[in-house]
């Protein structure tokens, strides 16, 4: 019963976290390595590569010379995925500047 806080309107239910509750059973059975060109300096983030290769792999790594951007003009990580061929090959990325404007 140490589990269970009430109140007059609710009853809340703690229960220690589990980070594979909801996971599914497909498996990321293929290993690739994958290099991204064309991305500006200022969008080098985790994020972005998020966004470019959609869901389709799970980041394992990144390349050190993407770690320490010693080479800026390729993107390098390693990734495992579920079937190579769903990686998208081209995609635009749009960067929108922020502008200020004075009044």
């Amino acid at each position: 019963d140490d589990h269970f806080i009430g109140g007059p309107n609710f009853t809340l239910s703690l229960r220690p976290w589990c980070k594979l509750t909801h996971a599914g059973s497909d498996r990321l059975d293929h290993h690739v390595e994958l290099e991204l060109r064309g991305i500006p300096a200022q969008a080098w983030h985790l994020s972005t590569t998020e966004h470019l290769r959609g869901n389709n792999c799970w980041i394992e790594r990144l390349h050190p010379d993407t770690r320490s951007r010693s080479n800026l003009a390729v993107f390098r990580l390693a990734a495992h995925t579920r079937d190579p061929a769903r990686i998208r090959r081209h995609t635009v990325l749009e960067i929108m500047e922020a502008t200020l404007s004075r009044i």
